[in-house]
């Protein structure tokens, strides 16, 4: 009978390994399943919200328009949706529809609590929509909010002899939006040689502060995987 008197060799054989069989098969299981439910998982939500909007309008809208002609269509609610926001956006582009339009926001801007939220919808919906009209002149990057840490801004205009002392010296106006709502953010004043340019536009800037860095346009993203794990020294 062969005796072993290490202890640590005894406890090495009765430890399972942990890079057994059965290990490596939930390794590719897990990795798997968790690529599925990255695929998934977006298709999914965006179906729902698309099927919710689907009978939602053609519910409200298509019974509407039920009443008003007698048609009993299924779709016919997105249908006059889409007319009726078609028919808005042709007015509003010339000159009397929007005089009427801002007439009709300055009763909003009155009313408490509805302007709070009218302006926050409106300023958000201008920044997805149309993020190159909302005076942002291109995406940068500053050292925000302390040296070593850069944060994503949007230059919004330019200033100089702000220092006396150096009365040559030009800034540029950033603005820092918070993630993910972009209509509030802080406005700080940098130097024009600590502001660093990107090759972004203002709308993929917009789609990665709203995405909180997820639609990062792919050019800029790091080459491999991100991993969890703590360096090992």
């Amino acid at each position: 009978m062969e005796m072993n008197g290490d202890p640590q060799a005894q406890r090495a054989r009765r430890s399972p390994r942990p890079d057994t069989g059965w290990g490596k098969l939930w390794g590719h299981v897990r990795l798997y399943f968790v690529a599925g439910l990255v695929v998934l998982a977006p298709l999914t939500i965006t179906l729902v919200i698309l099927r919710f909007a689907f009978f939602f309008l053609d519910e409200r809208v298509g019974g509407f328009v039920k009443r008003l002609t007698g048609l009993d269509v299924p779709g016919v609610g997105i249908l006059a949706t889409a007319v009726l926001i078609l028919l808005i956006g042709v007015v509003t582009t010339n000159v009397l529809g929007a005089r009427v339009v801002q007439a009709l926001e300055a009763v909003v801007l009155r009313a408490p609590l509805v302007n709070t939220i009218y302006l926050t919808v409106k300023q958000v919906s201008d920044l997805v929509f149309k993020p190159d009209g909302v005076a942002f002149k291109r995406a940068v990057l500053i050292q925000y909010p302390r040296p070593g840490v850069y944060s994503l801004g949007f230059v919004t205009g330019s200033a100089r002899r702000l220092d006396p002392n150096n009365p040559d010296d030009e800034y540029l106006i950033v603005f820092v939006p918070t993630s993910p709502t972009p209509a509030t953010g802080f406005m700080t004043v940098v130097p024009t040689r600590d502001v660093l340019p990107l090759e972004m536009s203002v709308e993929e800037g917009v789609k990665t502060v709203v995405s909180m860095g997820v639609l990062m346009p792919p050019r800029f993203s790091a080459p491999g995987p991100a991993s969890d794990d703590p360096p090992r020294g």
